[in-house]
């Protein structure tokens, strides 16, 4: 049977809803559909970190594994590796980059390049507390008249790894990278976004980028 999850704002101003149908998870916005999927960004150089920092454990998992475990739920699921070896997730796409070495921006554009979505929801490997339902909240802001729904923190900072991306602006990213122009932030600023104010700890949009953000994160733990 097919799986339906209806939300309507206040006018009928947008609507949401999720269908299951043939294997594919369809979002109608007024009235149009799109499906949409998920990629973990997972090539980074770790260099503030100074080990892998995909590979760290968390709960007794991986960085990786973490996040796959709490993203399974996703039709289409990508990790894009970069440069590094495979990576083993029997019920994930593991691709390489099409342009290696021009950082997050290259794993996106790949995963895009390559998807069968419409758009793919983005998260970065060194943010394995994410909770699940974000994807919620940025997809029932995802709409016709945008390209993107980006993540904003408390503190007014952007979060470009962690979004809703329409599969046509790898288009862009491409001319961007070709330019040797590899900031996520370049590509933002020529397209329409929508932004989601997301909290730093409730939300679990903590970045552990650094030795010290680890051991933080551990000792948190054990308390």
């Amino acid at each position: 049977g097919a799986i339906r999850l209806a939300r309507e704002r206040k006018g009928g101003a947008i609507r949401l809803a999720r269908e299951r149908k043939g294997g594919a998870i369809r979002f109608s916005m007024k009235g149009a559909y799109m499906t949409t999927g998920c990629v973990i960004l997972a090539g980074g150089k770790s260099s503030r970190m100074g080990t892998d920092k995909a590979l760290l454990t968390i709960d007794n998992t991986n960085f990786i594994k973490k996040l796959c475990t709490k993203f399974d739920f996703m039709e289409e699921k990508i990790i894009a590796r970069g440069n590094r070896a495979e990576i083993a997730e029997s019920t994930w796409s593991v691709i390489p980059d099409v342009y290696p070495n021009h950082g997050p921006i290259g794993g996106l554009h790949a995963a895009l390049k390559s998807c069968q979505s419409d758009a793919l929801f983005c998260v970065a490997c060194d943010t394995p507390l994410i909770k699940p339902y974000v994807f919620w909240k940025m997809q029932e802001q995802m709409n016709t008249d945008i390209d993107a729904v980006i993540a904003v923190t408390e503190d007014g900072k952007y979060h470009p790894l962690c979004g809703v991306y329409k599969k046509h602006v790898a288009d862009l990213m491409e001319e961007q990278i070709r330019k040797d122009m590899n900031r996520i932030m370049q590509v933002i600023k020529q397209i329409r976004v929508e932004y989601v104010q997301l909290h730093s700890i409730e939300d679990g949009l903590l970045n552990i980028n650094t030795k010290e953000d680890y051991a933080l994160y551990i000792k948190e733990m054990k308390l």
